[in-house]
């Protein structure tokens, strides 16, 4: 018997919150990350044949701005493998966009998991290459696996997380400054000329083996934080907040 083909399939992506070592590991220290229950969900319906190409709609999101284009320049990179692809592309999120917690790597897993079916890792790491160029590999590791993920240079391991890191609560601070590869560009022109920044590095990196020790997150935090502010790459208004709280 020919099976029928199913004409409605189903891509979904969790995002991601990295709770030490950011930056850090981009120098060769440890950086922890983990999963949160938001995400990017694709759907195709590849019985909708309005149009001979691929239709695809996002409630919120406007032709030609910049997650519109996104999913357009990932779909290219997707039919370089599959041929052209036609029918209707639904995508929805409860994950917030453009916060810092993975919403463009979860596009590219989500998408990739819709088109490319559940077991395409491997080309989906190669569309993460060139989506979210000089990315360090953190957000793909925790969004693909969905587990808290300790990462050192492109290698990585699960962890169970410390009983200190298994709740927390979700504040938002606004928009990112600048996209993290930005920031480490810049912030690799700096140490160039004030070594002393390595000292902030350090201190970030180490708290990470202090998490992972067991070390109470709320001693462990307020180093974190400094190091983060020592090294510039915290937005005045996040200082702001935070020391307000």
């Amino acid at each position: 018997m020919r099976k029928a083909i199913r004409p409605r399939k189903v891509g979904r992506a969790c995002g991601k919150i990295i709770l030490s070592g950011n930056t850090a590991n981009r120098f060769g220290h440890r950086a922890l990350a983990v999963p949160v229950d938001l995400h990017i969900t694709a759907v195709w319906d590849k019985s909708d044949i309005t149009q001979e190409d691929l239709r695809v709609v996002w409630p919120g999101q406007k032709e030609g701005e910049v997650w519109l284009t996104t999913v357009r320049n990932i779909i290219k990179l997707i039919e370089a493998k599959t041929g052209p692809l036609s029918g209707k592309l639904t995508i929805r999120n409860t994950l917030p966009l453009g916060k810092g917690m993975g919403s463009s790597t979860a596009i590219v897993v989500a998408l990739a998991r819709c088109f490319l079916g559940e077991n395409c890792k491997d080309e989906a790491l190669a569309i993460e290459d060139i989506i979210n160029k000089a990315h360090s590999g953190l957000d793909f590791a925790a969004i693909w696996e969905e587990r808290p993920v300790v990462i050192q240079g492109d290698k990585y391991e699960f962890i169970e997380l410390p009983k200190g890191l298994q709740r927390g609560v979700l504040v938002d601070t606004g928009l990112p400054t600048a996209p993290t590869s930005i920031i480490i560009g810049r912030l690799k022109e700096r140490l160039l000329k004030e070594k002393v920044l390595m000292d902030s590095v350090e201190t970030i990196g180490n708290c990470t083996e202090r998490l992972l020790s067991g070390e109470d997150p709320l001693t462990v935090f307020p180093d974190h934080y400094k190091g983060l502010v020592d090294l510039g790459v915290v937005a005045p208004e996040v200082q702001s907040l935070i020391e307000k709280n």
